[in-house]
Formats: C-alpha cells, sequence, structure tokens
C-alpha cells in the first residue's frame, strides 16, 4: 500500500535526528532574537561613540527589518532550490559574517548596510528553521495545537474569542469605545 511522505513521518517515532534538527534550528533563530535586542540594550553607548542623534541611528536599527523581510522571502525560494539544510547553513553563515562585520562599523550607514545583509541572513534562516521544524516534528504540532484548542473550548476568553460578531465589545460584554 502506497503511503505519502507526512503519513510515513506521524507514523514513525521521533528520532534523534529530528530533535538534533529541532534543537538547531531553535538555537539559530535564538540567535537572531539576541542579536535583534543586544542593540537595543546598546544603543545609547553606540549613539554616544557614534556622535549621532536618535533619529539618525533609527536607520540602524530598523535596516535589520529591512533585509529580515527580504531575506525570508528570498530564504524560501532558496530552500527551495537547493535544500532547507543548505539553505539554513548559508543563512547561519551570513548574519554570522554581518553580525562580525557590525561589530567593526565605525557609523551609522556601515552598521545599517551589515544589519540589512544581517537581517537576510536571519529571515533566511528563520523561514527555513521553521519549515524544517514543521516538516520533521508535524505530530508534535498537531497534539500541541488539538490541546490548544480543546483548552478553548473548556474555557474561553472574550479577550482571545475569534468570533467577529462579539468582537466589537470589549471583555465582559461592554461595548468598545471609538
Amino acid at each position: 500500500m502506497a503511503t505519502t511522505f507526512s503519513a510515513a513521518m506521524e507514523r514513525a517515532p521521533l528520532r534523534a535526528f529530528q530533535i538534533a534538527t529541532f534543537a538547531i534550528c531553535m538555537l539559530v533563530l535564538t540567535c537572531d532574537g539576541i542579536d535583534q535586542q543586544l542593540l537595543g540594550i546598546i544603543a545609547p553607548k553606540v549613539i554616544a561613540d557614534f556622535a549621532v542623534d536618535k533619529g539618525t541611528f533609527g536607520i540602524a536599527m530598523s535596516a535589520s527589518l529591512v533585509g529580515f523581510g527580504l531575506g525570508a522571502w528570498s530564504g524560501g525560494w532558496l530552500g527551495d532550490a537547493v535544500g532547507r539544510r543548505w539553505s539554513l547553513a548559508i543563512a547561519a553563515a551570513v548574519f554570522a559574517l554581518a553580525t562580525a562585520g557590525a561589530s567593526l562599523a565605525d557609523g551609522v550607514w556601515p552598521l545599517a548596510i551589515w544589519r540589512v545583509v544581517g537581517g537576510l541572513g536571519f529571515g533566511s534562516a528563520y523561514s527555513n528553521a521553521m519549515a524544517m521544524t514543521g516538516d520533521g516534528i508535524r505530530e508534535f504540532y498537531a497534539r500541541c495545537a488539538a490541546a490548544r484548542q480543546r483548552f478553548q473550548e473548556l474555557a474561553p476568553s472574550p479577550r482571545f474569542d475569534v468570533d467577529h460578531r462579539r468582537n466589537s465589545r470589549g471583555p465582559g460584554g461592554r461595548a468598545a469605545r471609538g
């Protein structure tokens, strides 16, 4: 009897390779989050060191988001073209080099350029890591989604209700003020 790849993956037990894939993907995404947060934490020192105002430094802060968007789009394409593992490895190398390059930047514009390049790597890593994790641990996600659905059935909350007829009312059934 013929079976689909997804059905075979769901029947197979969780293996060490799948756990390692999940751990590596989450480690890559954690590095992305740390990189995004650290610049915000050290921003006052960098602004003083570069002798610029907050508005000008905001360009460097937001540059990675531009790269992230482009990287997520191009990373999905690259993952389909060369495979998710290679795409994730390339993305990790790109954002590692861009992070090192950003540490050597001597002004806002060089920092912004490195942040765009880093964002390309982060976006690509994010899209491929999520796809790899979803492909490898599908059953786990299905059980989590089923548990979440069951919890919402048992304990509905007006704040998280998706019934559009009730969304005009705030918590407790009060009409929202506009």
